[in-house]
């Protein structure tokens, strides 16, 4: 059962929403990434396009330090990603933010169109000598009109400790909070456990009502170490 340990705001200090990172804590240096069950059956041309990242959740990995640990994030920043099949069995995914971009490419098992894999080298104006580059799964939890889900996976190895987290995106910038509600329970159905949320595109977010707050960008501040999409950046 997790724990409510609330939402704590403060001001942004950092340079790019990319580099927000994620709890050190919740890492298992012996983490191998499951098989997760994903959504096969879809229109494969129908999640092109552009999607704004509403939501980066991290999920707890199985025998990391952290049991009962919920932290909510909320910042104006508002990342788009896009997606692009330029031929069969191959897949782009593009992020995009003020601060710059990173291309990921991605290979796709036409019998399995909701499981993406990758071992090539990402690209792109945020790679620097910093950046630790990601090789693993991203899998397609959840697909419709309005909003995605997409879980990525990398297995511990000697460089870095593995990773677990999935990003809802939206066609929108803003998504209801049923539907958002709607998420976390099948990440909880499908054992994915949350124990950190960052919401972004806060204006335009349904459950924040950020024209109240005067703070600008807000985040949590906290023991960060490695990124949440982008394994190697850091909160400046």
């Amino acid at each position: 059962m997790m724990k409510w340990c609330g939402i704590i705001f403060t001001l942004f200090l950092g340079s790019t929403w990319a580099a927000t990172s994620f709890n050190s804590m919740n890492r298992n240096e012996n983490f191998i990434c499951p098989d997760l069950l994903s959504q096969d059956s879809l229109g494969f041309q129908e999640i092109m396009g552009k999607w704004y990242v509403v939501e980066i959740l991290e999920h707890l990995q199985k025998q990391s330090p952290l049991e009962n640990d919920y932290r909510v994030v909320v910042t104006n920043h508002c990342p788009i990603v896009r997606l692009q099949s330029p031929e069969p069995g191959s897949l782009k995914l593009f992020w995009s933010e003020k601060a710059g971009d990173i291309v990921y490419n991605f290979q796709v098992q036409n019998q399995r169109k909701g499981a993406w894999y990758t071992n090539t080298r990402q690209n792109g104006t945020l790679v620097d000598i910093h950046y630790a580059q990601f090789y693993g799964r991203a899998f397609v939890m959840k697909a419709v009109a309005t909003h995605m889900v997409l879980t990525f996976c990398s297995s511990s190895n000697e460089q870095h400790p593995g990773l677990l987290y999935s990003l809802l995106l939206s066609r929108e910038h803003i998504l209801k909070r049923s539907e958002i509600n709607g998420v976390h329970k099948l990440m909880a159905r499908r054992n994915l456990y949350i124990s950190l949320i960052k919401e972004s595109c806060a204006h335009g977010a349904a459950n924040i009502k950020a024209s109240s707050l005067s703070l600008g960008w807000l985040i949590l501040l906290g023991i960060l170490t490695t990124s949440g999409l982008h394994s190697g950046s850091i909160w400046q």
